[in-house]
């Protein structure tokens, strides 16, 4: 695998798929971002098995492929402040003459990628979203009583 792209999208579109918050993972893979370059398209995911987010980023692709970026190497990554462009390449990533070397993860144990997931449910307006989403009342004293720790929402 060998791409080229622009790291601020790289860095936005990271910032994107890291919001798939990982507190405890059952398993040790799933902390890593499982990258996917093809035609001119890089695509970025984070997945914790019945939950995923995706990025999707124009790329220079010479060699198309599949790899996992090391949790450890994304927090390195995301200390970086500025550069132009981020070349990933099997076995390390390149922005402007930065270069950081990961040590290549086996691809086949991390959970099968969704693709096309996108199934439409219902449609509702904005304004009837607003209107079911009404707060009546918010209460929460302490964490002695979790269930008060919650939003009632009710239709009238």
């Amino acid at each position: 695998m060998k791409i080229t792209t622009n790291f601020y999208e790289f860095k936005n579109a990271l910032e994107k798929v890291e919001k798939l918050n990982i507190s405890k993972p059952t398993l040790k893979i799933i902390e890593n971002l499982h990258i996917n370059a093809e035609g001119n398209k890089l695509t970025l995911t984070k997945t914790i098995l019945d939950t995923q987010i995706q990025a999707v980023i124009s790329a220079n692709v010479e060699i198309q492929g599949q790899v996992l970026i090391p949790a450890s190497t994304l927090k390195i990554i995301k200390n970086i402040k500025t550069g132009d462009y981020i070349t990933k390449t099997d076995k390390e990533i390149k922005i402007d003459k930065k270069i950081i070397k990961f040590k290549s993860i086996d691809i086949s144990d991390y959970p099968n990628v969704i693709t096309n997931a996108y199934v439409k449910k219902f449609e509702v307006t904005e304004k009837e979203l607003a209107r079911l989403l009404t707060c009546k009342y918010a209460v929460a004293k302490n964490d002695v009583r979790p269930i008060l720790q919650g939003i009632l929402i009710c239709d009238n």
